[in-house]
């Protein structure tokens, strides 16, 4: 994780891998050390032999002799790079969904709405509260049955990305004229689990 070998490491202070604006926390840490509590989990930086920065998730509790006497604090580290660019890359596919000017629109398996963003709730009239979990084909009316089964085949994943032209239904009762963009949402393992319209 940090690239140095035990015999670089054993009898130098902790700072060593430890970025010197971080060098309060590990003053923190020795405090709950040295009275005996342990330190949960929490994401922090600390610094590889080459200099460069790793997040980490570190966990410290006290090492205590036979009579209870703490002698020294025992540190789990896991690397978390991954796991924080998931979650940004989630962030940023979040704000592109909220920001985008069409309306996207998520399905899951059962053909309920998982996703409605801003561009959604303006153009069909339902707020994000009012339309998740509701059936895609209630909040947002397939027109007729050979819609239906458009929309079913994409939900199921059987079907590629189809675009066309419908008639839907505003809150108000208005009729809309939108293209529609529908294609099969995959899972992590590639298996449909739902549809994506826009």
């Amino acid at each position: 994780l940090y690239g140095y070998t035990a015999h670089e490491m054993v009898g130098r202070p902790i700072e060593t891998i430890v970025p010197e604006e971080l060098f309060g926390e590990t003053q923190f840490i020795l405090r709950e050390v040295l009275q005996g509590r342990a330190v949960a989990p929490y994401d922090t930086e600390r610094l590889t032999k080459d200099g460069r920065r790793v997040a980490v998730s570190i966990a410290v509790s006290p090492l205590l002799d036979a009579s209870g006497k703490v002698i020294g604090a025992s540190t789990i580290a896991r690397d978390i790079t991954e796991r924080l660019a998931a979650e940004a890359d989630r962030v940023w596919t979040q704000r592109l969904i909220e920001q985008s000017a069409d309306a996207i629109i998520a399905l899951d398996a059962d053909a309920r709405i998982t996703t409605w963003n801003p561009a959604a709730e303006q153009l069909f009239g339902y707020s994000a509260a009012e339309a998740m979990g509701q059936l895609g084909t209630d909040v947002a009316a397939a027109a007729d049955s050979q819609e239906q089964v458009e929309v079913s085949a994409a939900v199921l994943g059987a079907g590629a990305t189809r675009r066309y032209e419908a008639k839907r239904r505003h809150r108000d009762g208005s009729e809309l004229t939108v293209q529609i963009s529908i294609g099969p949402l995959t899972g992590p393992d590639g298996s449909p689990n739902g549809a994506v319209v826009s």
